[in-house]
């Protein structure tokens, strides 16, 4: 069998201890596998994979450093940086409403200095409910318009952020 092949069944085994619980045992094997072929192209795949396990929360943190050092072992390969998740008011929903849009979330926004998000969650409010005045006295304020905001230019504004901010990420290609 070759060492490529080799490494192949230990990255098999890696997935499997690890998915039990059994991190020590995947470690062992991962050591074993760079030995045997530091370049092979799955590593860097498999220890960004195990990365994305700890992020979630499905394996320990302390892991993280373990995974770091390991990965400094490849060729070229970068440790892998944990992930910083959005917080929840900043998640769409897939309507592309925000699920914290309230009059007061928006109101606190302001408060905050975040004009920019104050609107766009009042303007969220208004979208779900038009009657809501504490939302449209807020966006008066904030920002006053001579015409009514086009609800479907919001929506592609919004879906073209994702999009910009999917493509930083690496999550689209150009």
């Amino acid at each position: 069998m070759s060492d490529r092949a080799r490494v192949d069944v230990r990255i098999r085994l890696v997935e499997g201890h690890w998915a039990l619980g059994e991190y020590e045992e995947a470690q062992r094997a991962i050591e074993r596998a760079i030995d045997e072929d530091p370049s092979h192209p799955g590593l860097p795949r498999l220890l960004n994979h195990l990365q994305v396990s700890i992020d979630a929360g499905q394996a320990p943190e302390d892991l993280r450093e373990v995974l770091g050092d390991l990965a400094n072992r490849l060729p070229g390969a970068q440790p892998p940086q944990p992930r910083v998740p959005k917080p929840v008011w900043e998640e769409d929903e897939p309507d592309g409403s925000l699920p914290l849009a309230t009059s007061t979330v928006a109101e606190l926004f302001a408060e905050q200095g975040l004009g920019e998000k104050a609107v766009r969650v009042a303007e969220d409010v208004l979208r779900r409910n038009p009657d809501d005045e504490r939302a449209r006295r807020l966006l008066a304020r904030l920002a006053p318009r001579t015409h009514a905001p086009d609800p479907v230019i919001a929506v592609l504004e919004r879906w073209l952020s994702r999009v910009w901010r999917r493509r930083a990420e690496g999550g689209l290609h150009p």
